[in-house]
C-alpha cells in the first residue's frame, strides 16, 4: 500500500523547508504515496493547524523538520507537534543545523513524539547555512544537498516498506542543554525602513507589530526579518551575537555531511 506522508516543518529562513520537502519527495518516490505539506513557521499557520489539526488516521508516516536553536528544538514548533497523537505511526525527525552541532535537539524531539504515541523510526541531521553568518555552510542546502536529501528519503522509504521497527539510538543528553540568556533582537535603522512591513509578515514569533521599530521579547533571533527586509533596515545585534559568530567562523567552517540513523543502524 502506498504510504501517505504528513510533512510538517518550522523554517524561518526556508533552508529546513527545502531539505524536509526533498526528503518527503524521496519517500514518496519509493512508496508511491502522496505528501501533505504543513508549513508551521508563521503564527497564522500555527493557529490554523491548532484549530484544525489533521487526523493522523489519514497518514502512514510523519516527517517533522526544524532548525536547531542553541542545541534545542524551537519552542514554537515543539508546542505544535506536542498536539499530535501518534497511534503508533512511524515518525521521521529532521534537524537542520548551522554546521556546529545538533546537541540535544534530536533527543528532545524524540522524547515528545514518543510521549505522543509515535514510533520514532528515523533521525536525520542536515547542515545548512548558519542564520547568523553566510561564512558557515555557505549556500547550503545546495542542489547536491537536496539530491542527498531525496536519497535519504528513499532509504527511509525502504525501511518503512519493510514493516519492521526497532527503537533508534538517539544522540543527546537529558537534561537538555539550557537556552542561553541573551537579548539577540536584531537592530533597526529607521532611516532605511520603507514601512513595507515585510519584517512583521515574516516573523514566526509575531514579535513585530504595527511599529516596525519595536521588536518585543518574544523574538527568537531566527533573523527572518533581517534576511527578508528588502531595504536592509535590519541587522544582527553584534554586541549580542558577535562572539558567537567569531566562534562559528573560527571553528566550524569545515564542510559537514548529512547523517541518518534508521532503527539501530547508522547509514
Amino acid at each position: 500500500m502506498a504510504k501517505r506522508i504528513l510533512v510538517a516543518y518550522f523554517s524561518p529562513t526556508k533552508s529546513t523547508k527545502r531539505v524536509v520537502q526533498a526528503i518527503g519527495e524521496g519517500i514518496a518516490g519509493i512508496t508511491g504515496g502522496e505528501t501533505s505539506d504543513f508549513d508551521l513557521t508563521l503564527p497564522a499557520a500555527r493557529d490554523s493547524w491548532r484549530a484544525d489539526t489533521p487526523s493522523l488516521d489519514a497518514y502512514d508516516v510523519l516527517v517533522v523538520g526544524f532548525p536547531v536553536y542553541s542545541g534545542r528544538v524551537p519552542t514554537l514548533f515543539l508546542e505544535e507537534i506536542g498536539h499530535l497523537k501518534g497511534n503508533d505511526i512511524p515518525a521521521i525527525i529532521v534537524a537542520t543545523y548551522g554546521n556546529r552541532a545538533i546537541d540535544d535537539a534530536l533527543i528532545e524531539a524524540t522524547d515528545i513524539l514518543s510521549r505522543q504515541g509515535f514510533l520514532v523510526t528515523g533521525l536525520v541531521s542536515f547542515p545548512c547555512e548558519h542564520s547568523f553568518t553566510n561564512r558557515v555552510a555557505t549556500g547550503r542546502p545546495n542542489a547536491y544537498d537536496l539530491e542527498i536529501a531525496r536519497s535519504l528519503g528513499a532509504q527511509i522509504a525502504e525501511k518503512l516498506m519493510s514493516g519492521s521497527h526497532a527503537p533508534v539510538e538517539v544522540p543527546g543528553n537529558r537534561p537538555y542543554i539550557e537556552f542561553p540568556h541573551r537579548d539577540s533582537r536584531p537592530l533597526f535603522d529607521e532611516d532605511l525602513c520603507v514601512s513595507c512591513m515585510t519584517c512583521a509578515l515574516s516573523c514566526p514569533a509575531g514579535a513585530i507589530g504595527e511599529d516596525p521599530g519595536v521588536v518585543d521579547e518574544s523574538c527568537i533571533a531566527c533573523v527572518a526579518c533581517v534576511k527578508n527586509c528588502p531595504a536592509g533596515a535590519r541587522a544582527l545585534n553584534m554586541e549580542a551575537v558577535g562572539r558567537v559568530i567569531d566562534m562559528l567562523e573560527g571553528n566550524f567552517s569545515a564542510p559537514q555531511e548529512a547523517s541518518m540513523i534508521l532503527y539501530t543502524q547508522m547509514l
